[in-house]
Parts: structure tokens; sequence; C-alpha cells
């Protein structure tokens, strides 16, 4: 049995021009990373916030999962 993609997931996975902020994460706070709003990106390999999302960001700096 083929499947096939909808219009919708096609559309919201190529529509993404948003400007990310890329974040060092290891895997065991993984978790703590997700609270703070984080997203991980599975083509770059690598844990983001939106660089719009200031409060997340200074949350993340104080976490130490971004670097100055």
């Amino acid at each position: 049995m083929r499947y096939a993609r909808s219009e919708s997931n096609v559309a919201s996975s190529s529509s993404s021009t948003q400007v990310k902020t890329s974040l060092t994460v290891p895997f065991a706070r993984k978790d703590e990373a997700k609270r703070l709003g984080a997203r991980w990106d599975p083509e770059a390999r690598t844990w983001w916030l939106p660089s719009d999302a200031q409060s997340a960001l200074q949350k993340a700096r104080a976490a130490g999962f971004l670097s100055d």
C-alpha cells in the first residue's frame, strides 16, 4: 500500500522562513531545553529557538545553552 503526503504537510514544511538561533544542548538536558521552548531540527541535528523569542533566549543563555 502506498501513502501520499498531504498538501498541508508539504506546505507547512516548505514555508518555514523563521530565523533560528542554535543552542548547544547536551542530550541529558534536552527536557530542560524543551521546557524553554526549544525545538529539535533533525536536518541540522541541533536545538534551536526563534531569534525573536527574547525571554526564552535569555533563559537559554542563563542555562548555558547559548554562548556569547
